[in-house]
């Protein structure tokens, strides 16, 4: 009895030593990747200050502030070090993965097929997204765009910082992209306008807004696309779902520009924007919100 009851408590004995020592194992292969991304973040972080550091030499430089080429040299040194050091712990995580034991061999190919097969779709919409683009650019978009501003501008001028919103939602609607609704429409609307007119710098707020807002709602956008994907939801649904949202702030903005054009004020459009944003907000409680309530309750 008393050799069976020892050779049971030296066998808990061991097996309670290898819990342990898979527990401490497993607990060293956790510290080591935190320490990992830690170093990451500090490196990514880095190399922000880094940016902003020769943003700042490089602005100094514009404004005639004298600059020695050396410091500029030797800061984007800095930053390709610190790129360079970055590029290497993102660029092999699979491999430090699997030699640090975290994950094998076939279980790290497997997830990346996964990965490749779940992004599919988003490199696909993102393609045609870019020939749609390139197909509407040799339509001549800018071109017909330019005409309409034109001729807008000849009689409904106090209606132009509307008229380019809405012109600039629709065109960052069908190419799917801002920043090529800003190379469009910029040098299209600085023109139209005098230095030193009140409704230019409207002109140009209502054309960085309806770039915006139209890129944001296009099916064929980067960033939304991207965003489904990321969100792993479906791409429809996702435009479908920020739809309403984004309307009603471009509507609410529409009215802001048009009375903008006519007050050449941005400083009093701003707070009736503000007023007009808390009244939608009320009027969508009291008629979505009881639709909802009386909804649930059935």
């Amino acid at each position: 009895m008393e050799h069976s009851c020892e050779a049971y408590w030296t066998k808990a004995e061991g097996l309670a030593r290898d819990a342990i020592c898979t527990m401490g194992l497993g607990a060293k292969r956790l510290t080591d990747a935190a320490k990992r991304q830690l170093e990451i973040a500090d490196l990514r972080a880095g190399v922000n200050v880094g940016l902003r550091e020769l943003g700042e030499l490089l602005y100094a430089t514009h404004t005639g502030t004298p600059t020695d080429s050396e410091l500029l040299l030797e800061k984007m040194r800095e930053i390709d070090e610190l790129k360079a050091r970055l590029r290497e712990l993102e660029g092999e995580p699979i491999i430090y993965l699997i030699c640090r034991g975290i994950t094998s061999f076939k279980d790290a190919m497997a997830c990346a097929v996964k990965g490749f097969n779940a992004m599919v779709p988003a490199i696909l919409i993102l393609t045609f997204a870019v020939s749609l683009k390139n197909m509407t650019g040799l339509l001549g978009a800018a071109t017909y765009v330019e005409g309409v501003m034109k001729a807008a501008s000849a009689g409904l001028f106090s209606m132009l910082p509307a008229i380019i919103f809405i012109v600039a939602c629709l065109l960052a609607f069908a190419t799917g992209t801002s920043w090529g609704t800003f190379g469009i429409l910029i040098p299209i609307v600085l023109p139209i306008f005098k230095v030193g007119d009140p409704l230019l710098m409207i002109g140009i707020s209502a054309c960085l807004a309806g770039a915006v807002c139209g890129d944001h709602c296009s099916p064929i956008s980067d960033t939304t696309i991207m965003a489904s994907a990321g969100a792993n939801c479906n791409h429809i649904e996702h435009v479908q779902t920020q739809l309403p949202y984004a309307v009603t702030v471009a509507l609410i903005s529409f009215v802001n520009f048009i009375i903008a054009g006519f007050v050449k004020n941005a400083w009093i459009c701003l707070p009736i924007g503000v007023v007009m944003t808390i009244v939608v907000l009320f009027i969508l409680r009291a008629t979505v919100g009881k639709r909802t309530s009386v909804a649930a309750e059935k």
